[in-house]
């Protein structure tokens, strides 16, 4: 799977990002090929410059209120409307890239088109409910809506509606609402940190009244619906526990398949993992049947496809003309794959791997992950696997940094670093026990753990 990400970007980055290379389009589309992506290529690649450009061109392309175009081909046309996560991106990935790099020319650059932008759709939704100049276009892409279900025995019907675009541009328009924010605090803006906060909130609350039951069912009811509002944190506590239930009977009444798509499978993951369901999140990517990444990797893709169900074994070639066969979409994957199965994730607060964390989440089914990422402060390694009832770590932390460490145990006696209890291990200070884990901070250097306790079984 990561052999057919990297062939994908590699095939659709010449010099700017483009969707697909094997059909004739080859256009740079933001949305679905990029909003979602620039953790993926910040970890995949060296993506710094790169992305420094990008993001010149998308500066560019604003209008003066501050609206990108969906796609980079021309500047937005005064008037225009944005396109709920489409224009996006002059907003989520610049944060994304400032966590990975530091590059605080690079935020500030952005943070001047990101305000105008957040303004002007405030201006005009000042209830917080997105109704004027900021719609939904493309919504919930490529997830059950325009893909086959599991057992599908005909290309139609579809495996779904998606979430409903209403809620689609509430979500992002909240996340994005919440991420100028703080773009704006980490440029000690703090006014404008608070203002841009306050507006989140007022987005947040408006969506939870109208798309939200007091049982935790968000509109549309279907995984892309839950994904959203769960994986972009748009609930308190209570309600979000209802709904991650409602999300996991959505789940299981797909068969335990993907019905989300290249928008929404980042957020669902991310929620899946952080909650005690990696397992899961696990056997719906590798499933072997459609829809799934494991069904095209079974089925010989080399490169990423555009749609799970590009080609089938019994249905033969998928009939839409939109059917490329080495595509970005797809491709955000890798932020879930390498950020939280193996478990190495930067620190926004202290941007550059200054400080990081340090928290793979083993699934069942996965022996061993070996991961590396050469930061702008020096090499970060981690390795665990799964050896005679023991979960084993190997991690390197470089010089001039920290990390925090997540180690699954309930007791830190459980665990050792180098055969020595944490107490004694040099580098290493235990911190406490949260939700089975042994928190433990670390300074520069290579460890080894060990814990007899392997993660903790999922609900």
């Amino acid at each position: 799977l990561v052999e057919i990400i990297e062939r994908a970007y590699r095939s659709c980055t010449p010099s700017l990002i483009v969707d697909v290379s094997a059909r004739d389009e080859r256009m740079p589309w933001m949305g679905d090929c990029y909003t979602e992506h620039a953790g993926s290529l910040s970890y995949l690649f060296d993506f710094a410059a790169f992305g420094a450009n990008l993001h010149r061109n998308i500066a560019d392309s604003l209008n003066s209120e501050g609206i990108s175009p969906e796609m980079l081909a021309k500047v937005r046309e005064e008037g225009a409307d944005a396109i709920a996560n489409w224009s996006d991106s002059g907003v989520i990935p610049p944060f994304d890239i400032w966590t990975h790099y530091a590059d605080r020319r690079g935020l500030e650059r952005a943070y001047a088109g990101a305000s105008r932008y957040m303004d002007t759709i405030a201006r005009y939704n000042p209830d917080g409910v997105p109704r004027k100049r900021y719609i939904t276009r493309y919504g919930d892409w490529l997830g059950a809506k325009m893909t086959i279900p599991p057992a599908a025995t005909a290309w139609e019907p579809k495996g779904g509606k998606g979430a409903p675009g209403d809620l689609f541009g509430a979500a992002f328009w909240a996340h994005s609402a919440d991420t100028v924010s703080r773009m704006a605090e980490a440029l000690h803006k703090f006014e404008d940190a608070a203002r841009y906060r306050a507006l989140a909130d007022k987005i947040r609350a408006a969506l939870v009244a109208n798309h939200v039951k007091p049982d935790g069912t968000v509109s549309g009811n279907e995984q892309g619906s839950y994904a959203l509002v769960l994986g972009q944190g748009h609930l308190d506590s209570e309600l979000r526990d209802k709904a991650g239930r409602m999300l996991l009977e959505s789940i299981r009444s797909y068969r335990e398949h993907l019905a989300t798509g290249s928008v929404s499978n980042i957020p669902l993951l991310r929620y899946l993992a952080e909650n005690g369901h990696q397992d899961l999140a696990y056997r719906m990517v590798m499933q072997p049947t459609c829809p799934s990444f494991g069904f095209m990797v079974d089925n010989g893709a080399t490169a990423m496809w555009e749609r799970y169900d590009g080609w089938h074994p019994v249905l033969g070639f998928n009939p839409s003309p939109m059917n490329g066969f080495n595509h970005l979409g797809m491709n955000a994957i890798f932020e879930w794959i390498f950020g939280s199965v193996g478990g190495i994730r930067p620190d926004p607060e202290q941007p550059g791997y200054k400080h990081f964390f340090i928290s793979p989440k083993s699934p069942k089914g996965l022996d061993w992950v070996k991961v590396r990422y050469d930061s702008v402060r020096g090499p970060i390694s981690v390795e665990w696997k799964k050896e005679n009832g023991k979960l084993v770590w190997n991690v390197t932390v470089p010089p001039n940094t920290t990390a925090t460490a997540y180690i699954p145990s309930s007791s830190a006696e459980d665990v050792t670093e180098s055969g020595k209890s944490l107490a004694k291990s040099e580098g290493v200070k235990f911190t406490k026990i949260e939700n089975g884990r042994a928190l433990c901070e670390l300074q520069s250097g290579t460890y080894r753990f060990e814990s007899k306790q392997e993660e903790k079984k999922q609900r």
